[in-house]
């Protein structure tokens, strides 16, 4: 009955173990599973972001230098930069709109900041166009300073554009923080549950042993101590037969 009762208690304490390892086990793969997400997010979403956003600014740069050098020149060469920001400014543009349901911040900024400004600065860049292919060079020159002004604008809203794709940056790189954390924390606490268990069983299971061997030692006496008295007892018959 004894080693019943022990081989009870140390199986307890070994299925004990073995399930803390697996909970230890699961828990820290769902936090490396998060922390990779988290990492996914910053590769696939938040870099292509930045890089788009970037080249918005840069499509509408090349528009003005194309157009600044036909201005001065009249010669339409100079328009090929204008020419290849405005497609590329259409592909970009499609790109980021793949990207704003994810983000609600970036998208309220692009639709109601970016887009119009982008929208007014090729409406500017197109009839500084139509003047001088019209001969109206003078007058195309002196609506430079409003082009500027509405550059300078833009950048405004391209520095919107940038913090908030750096707030989306680092708050994906924190969760991979907090999530890289987690599962240290969970194998920390675990590792300590299993060894305050391990170190509970092995206690447990030495004073079972002790118990049961301080009861074949009271075993061990009471049968001495028997055997002792009964050969008392003859040994006393035996005297007092042998009187009579």
């Amino acid at each position: 009955m004894k080693k019943f009762t022990r081989s009870r208690i140390s199986m307890f304490y070994v299925i004990l173990i073995v399930v803390l390892l697996a909970f230890v086990s699961v828990s820290n793969y769902i936090a490396s599973r998060n922390m990779e997400r988290e990492n996914d997010a910053i590769v696939n979403n938040s870099i292509p972001i930045s890089d788009t956003a970037n080249n918005l600014l840069t499509n509408l740069i090349n528009q003005e230098t194309g157009i600044r050098g036909f201005e001065l020149t009249g010669n339409e060469q100079f328009l090929d930069p204008y020419t290849t920001g405005k497609k590329q400014m259409e592909l970009d543009l499609e790109t980021i709109r793949k990207y704003e349901g994810k983000f609600p911040t970036l998208q309220l900024i692009i639709d109601t900041q970016a887009v119009p400004a982008i929208v007014n600065l090729q409406k500017y860049y197109d009839s500084q166009l139509d003047l001088v292919r019209a001969g109206k060079v003078e007058e195309a020159k002196n609506r430079i300073q409003t082009g500027k002004t509405m550059m300078d604008r833009y950048r405004t809203i391209h520095s919107s554009i940038e913090k908030s794709i750096d707030q989306i940056t680092t708050s994906a790189h924190d969760a991979s923080l907090q999530a890289g954390k987690t599962s240290r924390l969970i194998t920390l606490v675990g590792g300590i549950i299993a060894l305050i268990t391990g170190g509970m069983s092995i206690f447990i299971f030495k004073r079972a042993t002790d118990a049961e061997e301080g009861l074949r030692k009271a075993k061990r006496r009471i049968v001495t101590w028997r055997r002792a008295w009964k050969r008392k007892t003859r040994k006393l018959w035996r005297s007092r037969k042998s009187s009579k």
